[in-house]
């Protein structure tokens, strides 16, 4: 074998070296932001069920009150848990974020304890992936409810 070929095979080890190293990297760097995202996903649900618990003790939380929840796979279901009907409720999420519900908005009515499902896939070029859900009241007022779509539960291995 010759200096050259040595050479070129020494550059070629490297190549692979360097590759398998970048690519490790990156896989820890990904794992270490889901972990992160996941750590500020149950802080902020923690916080919003514990702004609801007050609410709701204080007695200001009657009427309409929503929740997002995951059913399976890349299904989410909204529910109203209040003691009053949604009217002419929408749904709507950023540009990025992937939704496709089986029901045509507005929906007219959401009465308590009704929940719609939805599609919803975050990629890794979701910038926001919040919910927003307007409706109105009997009387006419309208209202909005925004939420952070719950991240999927890790898959058990």
């Amino acid at each position: 074998m010759t200096a050259g070929e040595i050479a070129s095979w020494a550059q070629t080890l490297i190549l692979v070296i360097s590759l398998v190293a970048t690519t490790w990297i990156s896989i820890i760097n990904f794992k270490k932001a889901d972990s992160a995202e996941r750590r500020v996903q149950a802080v902020g649900d923690s916080l919003a069920d514990s702004l609801e618990l007050i609410a709701q003790a204080l007695g200001q939380r009657t009427g309409v009150r929503w929740a997002v929840h995951w059913v399976y796979g890349d299904t989410f279901e909204i529910e109203n848990l209040g003691d009053e009907a949604a009217y002419h409720v929408a749904m709507t999420s950023h540009e990025t974020l992937f939704v496709q519900c089986s029901t045509d908005f507005p929906i007219s009515t959401v009465n308590p304890g009704d929940s719609f499902s939805f599609v919803a896939v975050r990629t890794m070029t979701t910038s926001d992936a919040n919910l927003k859900v307007s409706w109105e009241s009997e009387n006419g007022e309208t209202s909005t409810w925004t939420r952070l779509l719950p991240l999927r539960p890790k898959q058990v291995k």
